[in-house]
């Protein structure tokens, strides 16, 4: 591959890479997404699941957590969405949830163990924002959903 194939193909993942982070920013579409996925929303219909997403007031689009994560003075990780729902009922739960595109179905790395990083990283800042301590039990239910976007 020369230098003009790799800008290219550089160029065309940053664009699907941007799309996706756009779209799955939807609470209409990420609504209708999450339903089969998340054992709490199966048999909800999709009006019920939009309300437990945080949405922008006057908005379609979910207010997003950070992105970002450094653990031990490590280069940070950068997620594409962060998002925490709020499953009302006696104790209103939240689950934080990572949702990837991947572009390369086949990256040189396992791509499990990489959702596995992401999914420490996000349990790992929970510490000090949720809970202090010893109390484990405020600890939030993590979730890492990778949407394979070529996965010839």
């Amino acid at each position: 591959m020369n230098s003009g194939e790799d800008s290219n193909s550089i160029q065309k993942g940053t664009n699907l890479d941007s799309a996706f982070k756009e779209i799955m920013s939807d609470s209409s579409i990420l609504s209708n997404m999450l339903e089969p996925l998340i054992d709490e929303f199966h048999g909800k219909d999709v009006k019920y699941i939009r309300s437990c997403l945080p949405v922008e007031e006057g908005n379609r689009k979910i207010v997003k957590l950070d992105t970002e994560f450094g653990i031990n003075g490590q280069p940070p990780v950068r997620l594409d969405n962060v998002f925490e729902v709020k499953i009302p009922g006696g104790e209103v739960m939240a689950i934080i949830i990572d949702l990837e595109g991947q572009t390369n179905n086949r990256p040189g790395y396992s791509i499990e163990n990489r959702a596995l990083y992401y999914a420490s990283c996000l349990i790992e800042s929970q510490k000090g924002r949720y809970f202090d301590s010893d109390h484990y039990e405020k600890m939030r239910k993590v979730m890492s959903i990778w949407v394979m976007m070529d996965p010839v």
